[in-house]
């Protein structure tokens, strides 16, 4: 599958230009991505939606989802998860090697003045509860105020099926859970970059990424607690990145840690002043894209299959695996290329 390198067309000032279509103009009252397409695919186009903008990078590489409801705190609702499932899913089937997850500007004043609520259920586009904590509360300031960006408040709680059936409330919360595997199971690396408060359900998503990268701004927590909601599905990221008892208590209190307390607890990967960022950000994701596509996909998932191995069964799984890696074209044309002193050319296989 061949996808054509496609920019980012949405704007915000409503006006959209279809590049090399030598279409018109169009005038649209949300933003929209218009991908050029060689063979028919359309997947990643796909997951664009009107709260979910998506871009690739020039050279085909990296992909960028950019959560985009903040005048609702960026809310996980079904709208943004479905379309997070379809480029997760597009990713892993196309040539991306890495997938970027980030949030749009979540500081503008919103004539809505309630917030979504924060959990791990989708949304809807009506206005919720708050959930009432203090970490909910410093984000609805700062989406009002040009404060940080808030990466995510969570689920909204519009959509839980109040008053409906078991049934109904197991399927109102597998769109985060479908997510976070597809995530996990995609040949692409994913990078989760957080600028502001980064809450519940959207804590959960972040954590699932193989790279965290916080600006000095953003702040970690999970304020569902506050309103007898444990963040069950978001427990299994966090779990699998902090020390157990540091967790337990960031899970059962809703306690906010900031960006340099959940570094040094392996949540985060990097931080770096808020200045900064979108600098650090691409220079990471650039690294990572110049790597190998095979040894990203061999690589990541010999990663995650040996984490639940005991040490011996992990290290004869990890000489097979080895074997595999080397035996690939692309290892030959590092080695070739590293001896020649020159840039490999990756093949993907």
């Amino acid at each position: 599958m061949t996808t054509a390198p496609f920019g980012e067309l949405a704007v915000h000032d409503h006006r959209t230009r279809p590049g090399g279509t030598g279409g018109p103009a169009r005038y649209m009252t949300r933003p929209v991505v218009l991908p050029v397409v060689t063979d028919g695919d359309t997947n990643l186009a796909a997951g664009a939606t009107e709260d979910l903008a998506v871009r690739v990078s020039d050279d085909g590489l990296v992909a960028w989802a950019t959560l985009d409801r903040p005048e609702k705190r960026n809310a996980l609702n079904e709208n943004v998860l479905q379309g997070l499932l379809a480029v997760a899913r597009a990713v892993d089937e196309g040539d991306q090697r890495v997938l970027v997850i980030r949030a749009a500007g979540a500081h503008a004043a919103a004539d809505v003045g309630a917030a979504d609520g924060s959990g791990e259920a989708g949304g809807s586009d009506e206005p919720g509860d708050a959930a009432g904590s203090d970490e909910l509360e410093e984000a609805d300031a700062s989406d009002q105020s040009g404060g940080p960006t808030v990466f995510s408040a969570g689920g909204d709680f519009t959509e839980m099926p109040i008053g409906g059936t078991v049934q109904e409330y197991r399927e109102g919360f597998t769109g985060l859970a479908r997510v976070m595997r597809a995530l996990r199971e995609a040949d692409a690396l994913t990078v989760a970059a957080v600028e502001g408060p980064c809450l519940a359900g959207g804590l959960g998503l972040a954590a699932t990424c193989e790279f965290l990268v916080a600006s000095e701004s953003a702040t970690f927590a999970t304020p569902e607690v506050s309103v007898g909601l444990f963040p069950v599905q978001a427990m299994v990221s966090i779990t699998r990145t902090m020390p157990e008892k540091r967790a337990l208590k960031l899970l059962f209190t809703g306690e906010s840690i900031d960006a340099g307390e959940a570094h040094d607890l392996g949540l985060v990967t990097e931080v770096h002043p808020d200045g900064d960022f979108d600098a650090a950000l691409q220079a990471l994701v650039d690294d990572l894209a110049a790597t190998s596509p095979a040894m990203i996909a061999l690589g990541k998932e010999t990663y995650y299959h040996q984490a639940g191995l005991s040490f011996e069964r992990a290290l004869a799984y990890a000489k097979e695996m080895i074997a595999l890696v080397a035996m690939s074209e692309d290892t030959a044309e590092g080695i070739e290329a590293r001896m020649m002193d020159r840039d490999p050319e990756w093949a993907g296989r």
